[in-house]
């Protein structure tokens, strides 16, 4: 499950995959109806409806408190500021609420009041206009003068409730609501489209502001010219830019921060690093480097380490995070000897990639993996069997890619298990057995694979066993970074799910694997501080 942008979704669990209503908080276990605001206030401790956590710490609880009333100021900051856009005639329509959104009508340039049949205006400042049944129809707003135009009839001053409305000669119908939302979603994905620009460039958090302030101003603005872009706008951008660093590099002296190392590998086969600093402020972009020919080299890699710390100063770092080699270890050691106030960490979601790698080691993991994989090679490398399958199971995929190999083996054994019925069904179907795929060596194993309780029943194991680690390593991975007492917690709880999910049974080895891995690398005195 994705992580929700709502403070709420950090401390509760959602109970099932269809009722976002029906959570269960992490810290009492309470059981809640009513969704996240309801849940909200029992974190908070708000009187309602909702009895009070007893269980969540104060700093939790005072900033959830915070939070709902961060947002129900910023409710009220736009109401009023769309009450204060229609009080001063910054809107230029009318719109008609005939209870099906059909559609919105603007006056003519020289209509000087709004016009229909049988409609008495029954508000002041030309806000509300009722008919003659009582129920509100219109909204009626001043006219706003163009950019470079000449001044143009507005609706001045309050309208007399005894005033009637007659129809004008010069109205014209425009779209509805959604039809105009679909005018300006194309316009903005045709320039997408025209430029090449990534689709997913609309998920920036400025794309939203940048749409705002072109609404603010209206239409006929002259847009940035492209030297205006890459030159002026460019500058001003990086002094701005050079502003922030600087004030968050002045946060290092209260806090400190954190050198995380991000090791990745490109197209070519280069091993990168790049290095980042971390701060309760935000992150900054230290420096990247080609490490190929010392990735495998752990004095390299400490020299390497060591000037970072000396860029960053030694005196604001606190920890130096990378992720959990061999000789990755060796140098953060090597680094510890060295500058004996800060401390070498391993990458949690390291630790947690390493668990699932040797828990893929227990035979009947190991059985699973395997034959998983022969079931997804042979179906997606056979286009008929591949579309026979996607009928069967609705569209649903069964290779599900991830960030790491071990995570995608796990995510694909969790949907070969949730295709279950699916497959068995297929692989037992007429059309199947008529096929000339049903009588290749390879259909016969696969075929034969899917009707076998034992592998259903090792594919249900290994999920029982990794699915509750997949979600630590979500959440270790999503956007709003946890901080590290939350890990320990889940850690905790993830294996209470093994525990359970196994009937108390069969999952002695996985707690083993766990505790050797996470006690050794994670258990750390920066912590318990």
């Amino acid at each position: 499950m994705a992580r929700q942008k709502d403070l709420g979704w950090q401390y509760c669990s959602r109970i099932s995959e269809t009722d976002r209503t029906f959570v269960r908080c992490n810290f009492c276990q309470r059981e809640i109806h009513g969704g996240i605001s309801r849940f909200k206030q029992h974190i908070a401790k708000l009187k309602g409806e909702c009895k009070g956590c007893t269980k969540v710490p104060a700093a939790v609880s005072r900033e959830m408190r915070e939070y709902i009333a961060g947002k129900k100021l910023e409710r009220q900051r736009k109401q009023d500021s769309l009450d204060n856009t229609i009080d001063n005639g910054n809107l230029d329509i009318v719109l008609k609420d005939d209870g099906d959104d059909t559609g919105m009508e603007v006056c003519g340039q020289q209509d000087a009041a709004i016009f229909e049949d049988d409609v008495t205006v029954k508000a002041e400042h030309g806000k509300v206009v009722k008919g003659d049944d009582g129920a509100s129809n219109l909204v009626a707003l001043r006219k706003r003068p163009t950019v470079g135009s000449s001044s143009r009839p507005m609706l001045a001053g309050p309208v007399s409730s005894d005033t009637p409305v007659q129809r004008s000669s010069r109205k014209q119908k425009t779209p509805s609501v959604k039809d105009a939302r679909k005018m300006v979603c194309k316009a903005i994905a045709k320039f997408f489209y025209h430029a090449a620009i990534p689709f997913h460039s609309a998920n920036s958090p400025y794309f939203q502001p940048m749409l705002d302030t072109i609404a603010q101003y209206g239409s006929g603005i002259k847009p940035p010219s492209a030297y205006e872009i890459g030159g002026p706008l460019l500058d001003e951008e990086v002094d701005t830019v050079k502003g922030s660093i600087s004030e968050l590099k002045l946060s290092w002296n209260t806090a400190g921060c954190s050198i995380m190392v991000d090791s990745w590998t490109d197209n070519s086969g280069r091993t990168l690093l790049n290095f980042l600093a971390h701060c309760f402020k935000g992150i900054m972009f230290v420096r990247s480097v080609d490490a190929s020919h010392m990735i495998n080299d752990s004095q390299l890699l400490f020299e390497l380490l060591n000037d970072v710390v000396d860029e960053v100063g030694e005196k604001n770092v606190v920890q130096v995070i990378t992720e959990n080699t061999t000789n990755f270890a060796v140098a953060g050691e090597m680094l510890m000897e060295r500058r004996r106030n800060l401390f070498w960490t391993p990458c949690a979601a390291s630790c947690i990639e390493q668990i699932l790698t040797e828990i893929s080691t227990l035979k009947s993991v190991s059985d699973a993996l395997k034959q998983g994989k022969k079931i997804t090679r042979f179906i997606y490398n056979h286009a008929w069997v591949l579309s026979v399958m996607r009928r069967f199971t609705e569209g649903r995929e069964l290779i599900r890619p991830a960030m790491t190999r071990s995570s995608s083996s796990y995510l694909t054994l969790e949907s070969i298990n949730a295709a279950k019925s699916a497959l068995v069904q297929m692989f037992a179907s007429e059309e199947w057995g008529r096929s000339s795929f049903a009588k290749l060596k390879e259909g016969k194993q696969v075929e034969k694979l899917v009707a076998d309780a034992k592998f259903w029943s090792k594919v249900e194991y290994a999920v029982c066993c990794t699915s509750p680690l997949l979600k630590v390593l979500r959440l270790i991975n999503a956007d709003d970074k946890p901080t590290i007492g939350y890990i320990y917690d889940a850690i905790d709880r993830a294996k209470l799910s093994i525990r359970d999910a196994n009937g108390g049974r069969y999952y002695m080895s996985i707690w083993r694997i766990i505790d050797a891995k996470w006690a050794t690398l994670l258990h750390h005195p920066l912590h318990v501080a």
